[in-house]
């Protein structure tokens, strides 16, 4: 991930540049040992489900993996022969519809996972749910870059230190 502009860059980050794809899936934070990270791994992008969706057949996926993947236009590379897969799960081969249901418990359960700041490599320290991200980028992680006054990007730490 590389420093951002804008902090609604920095969202987009988050979901893998603009594809709306899984969250980076090394941003999640592992509890302990019994913690399973593949639980909340899409299967087509490998990383960690945005908006997941459950087939008929009962995998789990990224709503935009799984759509490309029906319109036999997979992401990052993924190998699909074009005229056996369409509208069929990638995992059990079963017809799937184009009629998603969300998996609204398992997008629940991510929401209240901990993870870090994708900032961490610049420094910022938080962790904390999901759930809570986008309110630390937006109004707390010093690492974020603002616009000064002279409309330079400059990170939010440097400003708050200049009003002390």
């Amino acid at each position: 991930m590389t420093m951002t502009e804008s902090i609604p860059q920095l969202l987009n980050v988050l979901i893998r540049e603009n594809t709306r794809a899984g969250y980076y899936l090394e941003l999640f934070l592992s509890s302990n040992e019994s913690d399973n990270l593949d639980l909340i791994t899409c299967p087509i992008c490998r990383e960690a489900y945005f908006e997941p969706i459950l087939t008929e057949c009962g995998h789990n996926f990224c709503h935009s993996c799984i759509q490309a993947m029906i319109d036999c236009n997979p992401p990052f590379g993924y190998k699909v022969n074009r005229a056996t897969a369409k509208g069929k799960c990638p995992i059990d081969r079963q017809p799937i519809s184009v009629i998603f249901r969300r998996n609204l418990e398992l997008e629940k359960n991510m929401l209240c996972m901990k993870v870090k700041c994708p900032l961490y490599t610049h420094g910022c320290e938080w962790t904390g749910s999901l759930l809570m991200l986008e309110t630390h980028l937006i109004s707390d992680c010093l690492n974020v870059k603002v616009k000064s006054e002279n409309s330079d990007f400059v990170e939010r730490g440097s400003l708050k230190k200049d009003c002390v």
